[in-house]
């Protein structure tokens, strides 16, 4: 954007090496590797807004002030609100000001997304998904997932 915040996010199949490097597979026994540039810290994180609230082990490391965070498994539980908000980011990726990003992978009532989910990294400590650009609630019934590989990058600034 014109200030300088953006948030930029990919899907990938991958895992996070005790080094800080996410290695992807690229095909039958091959990887890519993707220096982070710093060693990544872990953390749990939550998705709420379902009967039983999925977790995760995510990991984020920190260059020149810009923030790589890593979900590697999917979310994904039964809908019981329409908010799917991840909690438990640490104060030290949490950002001065909110960045957004489009698209993200997705399933809402059981259904793969055909449109282009939103993500929100907000300044409470948490990131609030959408499931279309414009912001729209989630169905508060039926399946709803983030799709395993989340990555999201944006500036602490």
């Amino acid at each position: 954007s014109a200030s300088g915040n953006s948030l930029r996010y990919e899907q990938v199949n991958g895992v996070v090496t005790t080094s800080g490097d996410i290695l992807q597979a690229t095909g039958a026994g091959t990887f890519a590797r993707y220096a982070l540039g710093a060693a990544a810290t872990t953390f749990t994180i939550t998705g709420t807004g379902f009967t039983v609230n999925p977790t995760a082990t995510a990991s984020y490391s920190i260059t020149n002030n810009i923030v790589t965070l890593f979900i590697p498994t999917q979310l994904t539980g039964t809908s019981n609100t329409t908010d799917f908000i991840l909690t438990g980011i640490p104060n030290a990726i949490n950002p001065a000001t909110t960045h957004s990003h489009i698209p993200i992978v997705y399933v809402d009532n059981g259904t793969q997304g055909t449109t282009p989910g939103l993500a929100t990294v907000n300044t409470s400590n948490n990131i609030t998904l959408y499931p279309n650009w414009q912001g729209g609630g989630w169905t508060s019934s039926g399946t709803k997932t983030l799709g395993a590989g989340a990555t999201f990058t944006y500036s602490l600034a």
